[in-house]
């Protein structure tokens, strides 16, 4: 719709120049031939001003697009800029330092408005054969136009300006060459219309323009009605290709803000759709983490067991080596000290008459430490009402921390350093194991569960 709307509007400004130029081309020639000096000067102004801002404006697009065409075209516009600053140049009633270019006006005004009226068709055909071989750089093609500019002030300074009425009434005939490079020029550009934008707006000037070089042939004196039809053709034309730059340049900042939304729109979409996949990616890990945790749970457990079966292995193998009971007793407390974190251990009788633990084997390491604690073999401990009690009606004592326990027998064990205690009911012979180690919870954990497994 805005690109429709857009077409729209540049249709209908070129329509209005066009109209314009019509309108005043028909209130001009039908008025008769008379001069017009005050026209000519504001006509003469404004084609200069169109045309350096025309050069501005192609030299600033082919700077941001990176385009040869465009900057060459600038640097025709600006040559043909110069020729008609001078024309313009002897307008002004200059006094004092610049009085001698009042001397001049004879000179430059007559001898450079024919130089103008070729050199913009001759640069923009120059332009388009450089560009499309690209063998011509930026600097050569300006030394181009400006030896051309010299040149044809040079050869029309030499020619008279105006003649006698002549072949179809023509009173310039040294501006003829003019409306035929006009006309190669329109039909060239609207060839390449399709290869580049800038080409249509160029064709259309053309054609005007062209119009207003055919009127200047018959032009008699420098104010007279065909000179001004001429130079509100030159005048047309440039507003009809500027006022194209112009929505041009419109386009493209539509187009560019266009572009910045979808590309704002396509940013926002793309953070949800990360912020979607990190919650997803966070989900995904928390669950992997937890299928980690429990696979390294399920592990611990299988080691455990298999290292409960290993033990019991090891025991029952080395029981049924021995004959006697004590043996029997020492290989098991051995056992236990070298397969588990256990710093202190023994095997105890429970007397149910006395209700009273009988030291029955002490481990060789646990030597010295019962010795310490006054828990030597064939030594008694009373069952109190905690752990042995409960070890005695068949129960698994685990004490992860007895440095706090009131009760005699797990104080006994902390006076000697120990910081965790496992009790476990044997089927032989109504007794009990005892394990204490001095790593406290992490150590006895495992040692809780072995020895359950022993004492059964």
């Amino acid at each position: 719709m805005d690109s429709g709307a857009s077409t729209a509007n540049r249709s209908l400004s070129v329509a209005g120049v066009l109209i314009a130029f019509g309108i005043g081309s028909v209130f001009l020639l039908g008025a008769g031939r008379q001069n017009y000096p005050e026209l000519h000067t504001i006509l003469d102004t404004s084609i200069t001003l169109i045309t350096g801002l025309l050069a501005l404006l192609l030299w600033d697009m082919g700077a941001r697009i990176e385009q040869p065409l465009s900057k060459r075209l600038a640097i025709a516009f600006g040559a043909t800029f110069v020729l008609e600053f001078l024309h313009v140049l002897v307008i002004v009633e200059w006094s004092g330092s610049l009085a001698f270019v009042m001397q001049l006006r004879e000179f430059l005004r007559p001898a450079t408005w024919p130089p103008a009226a070729h050199i913009l068709a001759i640069g923009i055909l120059a332009a388009i054969w450089s560009a499309r071989r690209d063998r011509v750089g930026m600097p050569a093609f300006a030394l181009f136009m400006a030896v051309v500019a010299v040149l044809l002030i040079a050869i029309f300074q030499r020619l008279p300006p105006y003649r006698p009425p002549g072949l179809l009434d023509i009173t310039r005939p040294v501006l003829i060459v003019a409306p035929l490079l006009w006309a190669i020029t329109c039909v060239l550009c609207w060839r390449l219309r399709a290869t580049d934008r800038i080409f249509g707006p160029l064709a259309l000037m053309g054609a005007v323009v062209l119009l207003g070089h055919v009127a200047m042939l018959y032009s008699q004196a420098p104010h007279d009605t065909e000179a001004m039809v001429a130079h509100l053709g030159k005048v047309a034309g440039r507003l009809v290709l500027l006022l194209s730059m112009m929505r041009m340049a419109s386009s493209d900042m539509l187009e560019r803000m266009r572009a910045e939304a979808q590309l704002a729109r396509l940013n926002e979409e793309l953070e949800v759709r990360v912020e979607e996949r990190t919650a997803q990616l966070a989900a995904s890990n928390l669950a992997l983490e937890s299928e980690i945790l429990v696979r390294r749970h399920a592990e611990q457990k299988a080691q455990a067991q298999l290292a409960r079966l290993s033990l019991l292995h090891q025991i029952t193998r080395a029981i049924g080596e021995r004959q006697d009971l004590n043996s029997i007793f020492q290989v098991v407390v051995r056992s236990l000290e070298d397969q588990l974190p256990v710093d202190f251990g023994c095997l105890c009788f429970h007397d149910a008459v006395d209700h009273v633990l009988t030291v029955e084997c002490v481990g060789i390491k646990s030597g010295a430490l019962a010795m310490e604690l006054a828990m030597p073999e064939r030594s008694r401990i009373d069952i109190d009402e905690n752990g042995l009690s409960r070890c005695v009606m068949g129960q698994l004592v685990y004490e992860p921390d007895i440095t706090r326990s009131s009760f005699p027998f797990p104080v006994r064990l902390a006076r000697g350093g120990l910081r965790a205690m496992v009790l476990a009911r044997s089927r032989w012979r109504a007794g009990c194991s005892a394990s204490s180690s001095r790593r406290g919870r992490s150590g006895t954990a495992s040692a809780a569960a072995n020895a359950s497994s022993c004492g059964n």
